[in-house]
């Protein structure tokens, strides 16, 4: 399925967030996923499914000053 994270498609075999986090290894905390203007927390990652063509926003927390 493809799906698009940060407004770039990606293909993915994930069927949920919590495994296309994995899937991009980023790390559990520190990061912040969206789906259109919803933020989901990371308690909802594993039952919130992906659908064809869905967007995704993922930011990284920055260290510094």
């Amino acid at each position: 399925m493809q799906v698009f994270v940060n407004n770039r498609p990606h293909d993915t075999s994930a069927v949920n967030v919590a495994e296309l986090v994995a899937e991009l290894q980023l790390p559990a905390a520190g990061i912040a996923v969206a789906q259109g203007r919803s933020l989901i927390t990371k308690a909802q990652w594993a039952d919130t499914l992906l659908t064809e063509g869905c967007q995704l926003t993922i930011i990284k927390a920055a260290r510094g000053g």
